[in-house]
């Protein structure tokens, strides 16, 4: 794997992953700031968006790391939620599971967590949801904060839904929603 045996490939090798952690940690800040900058607004949202293997899980985990907030991978946790719930009836509670599950997010005195990280979001794209993803999103976002990790790009001013399978390519105006973005996919 490394390119010599007297350490330069090694060395190289460390040297991208430190590159590499430092970048996370450049972008992971960059979040902290977008919703220092949206705590006080009617929509409290922030969309980490970025094509497949751009490093947006990596990015939530050190916002995790850096804010204490929950990270939850949402296609996870909802199937969980929904395991005993037929096919017919399944896209139609997905909605309402999402918003109580981030309702169950709370604090040992029994308040609500303010922020919450969403991962793996392609669930609320399924064919034959009653609701529109971004619109679920953006009023579960009159609660609390959310940091979702989005996957697609920003293109033209619009905000563009790249999710495999799961109701196809979708396109929203980018409007006035807080986006950090992630272009370069990267090795893992």
């Amino acid at each position: 794997m490394f390119a010599s045996s007297d350490g330069k490939g090694l060395r190289a090798c460390l040297h991208e992953r430190v590159k590499d952690l430092a970048n996370i940690n450049e972008v992971a800040c960059q979040v902290v700031g977008r919703m220092r900058n949206i705590a006080d607004t009617p929509e409290r949202l922030v969309l980490l968006v970025g094509p497949a293997r751009t490093g947006k899980t990596r990015v939530l985990k050190e916002v995790e790391r850096l804010t204490g907030a929950p990270r939850v991978n949402l296609s996870l946790e909802l199937n969980r939620r929904l395991l005993n719930v037929g096919k017919s009836d399944r896209n139609e509670r997905i909605p309402k599971a999402f918003l109580d599950m981030l309702q169950a997010f709370l604090r040992e005195d029994g308040t609500p967590i303010d922020t919450v990280l969403l991962d793996d979001i392609q669930i609320l794209f399924e064919e034959g949801s009653p609701t529109d993803p971004l619109d679920l999103i953006r009023q579960a976002s009159a609660e609390r904060t959310l940091v979702v990790g989005w996957p697609g790009k920003v293109k033209d001013e619009k905000l563009c839904y790249e999710g495999q399978g799961n109701g196809g390519p979708r396109e929203y105006p980018r409007g006035n929603l807080a986006l950090v973005t992630l272009e370069k996919a990267e090795e893992i």
